[in-house]
């Protein structure tokens, strides 16, 4: 890493020069979106995975910090959210994105493929 890490930010975030009542903050953060294949959708650069380290659905924490965070992620501009149902969050990243526009985000899922034994 160069530049104390920012190279790295910057790959995420476009940096955007305010004025105004905001000119002691010098600069905000507008998130970087890509093409989401053929879909025609924009993603985020940056998502959330809400499972394991994400620490959504941990009870140290617990379920209104969840939601709050799946919000806090979306109000900065990430809209793509990764989860699965072994992580047992589905519920909580429900809750975080209840009442938004559907089309505004794009939520993936997985599940795992059990085989017979032999």
């Amino acid at each position: 890493m160069q530049n104390g890490g920012y190279d790295k930010f910057e790959q995420i975030f476009d940096p955007l020069v305010l004025s105004g009542e905001n000119r002691r903050r010098k600069l905000a953060i507008v998130m970087k979106y890509v093409p989401f294949g053929r879909t025609g959708m924009s993603v985020s650069v940056a998502s959330l995975g809400c499972g394991g380290y994400s620490r959504i659905g941990s009870r140290k924490y617990g379920n209104a910090h969840s939601v709050e965070l799946v919000r806090y992620a979306y109000d900065r501009g990430i809209n793509y959210f990764d989860s699965a149902i072994q992580y047992e969050t589905m519920p909580l990243v429900s809750a975080g994105l209840a009442g938004l526009p559907r089309d505004t985000y794009i939520l993936a899922s997985k599940c795992q493929i059990f085989q017979e034994p032999f």
